[in-house]
């Protein structure tokens, strides 16, 4: 996929710069609160890529992909997903975490199809299809996870932590929003493998 010091130089310029957004970020949040409930996310979603960086060779692009997520879900954290963007739209209801919930289907699609197939040697296709299958299962993980941290440390914060904004399918909207975005990003890839057949997997 890439060559292990590439790969290692990137990872660290990439860290370096999503550490200092976040260091930014961190200050004067909206809501500290939320803010540090939000953080909890992050916090476990690093040790997970620590976890997989030392065990599975991902690719540059995929890393790129993962910290442009990070990225967008600090700044939601930041705002308390009620950011400046959704104040300029003036709409009935924030959308950023819509953008969110899509991006984490477009981003992750990359790096849950090359970690399926290191571990387990399928062909492409199959790759593809149990990426888009494993990241809907991850949503729906993702969903249930947002309620038991709000039963379990904030049942004060409930509304504004889940951010339902008075729609009770919201929980569906979102794992909607983030197959679309695995799909789109699906289409893509396999656009790509298309045009290269007998070469390796993007870099």
């Amino acid at each position: 996929m890439t060559n292990t010091k590439s790969r290692e130089n990137w990872v660290v310029l990439l860290f370096s710069v999503y550490t200092f957004i976040w260091c930014i970020l961190a200050i004067s949040p909206v809501n500290r609160f939320n803010w540090a409930l939000e953080n909890i996310l992050i916090f476990f979603g690093l040790v997970l890529l620590v976890f997989v960086y030392k065990r599975i060779p991902l690719s540059n692009t995929s890393y790129t992909l993962l910290t442009i997520f990070l990225v967008l879900h600090t700044i939601g954290a930041h705002y308390s997903y009620q950011t400046p963007l959704d104040a300029w739209l003036d709409l009935k209801r924030a959308y950023y975490d819509r953008i969110v919930h899509f991006s984490f289907g477009f981003c992750f699609l990359l790096p849950a199809y090359q970690i399926i197939r290191f571990r387990y040697s399928l062909l492409r296709r199959s790759s593809i299809l149990f990426a888009n299958i494993s990241l809907l299962a991850a949503s729906g993980l993702f969903e249930l996870l947002e309620v038991w941290v709000v039963y379990l440390i904030a049942p004060q914060a409930g509304d504004l932590f889940l951010g339902l904004q008075g729609d009770p399918w919201d929980a569906q909207h979102d794992m909607q929003i983030a197959l679309l975005g695995s799909i789109f990003t699906s289409c893509f890839l396999s656009l790509y493998l298309l045009i290269n057949e007998k070469t390796t997997d993007p870099p």
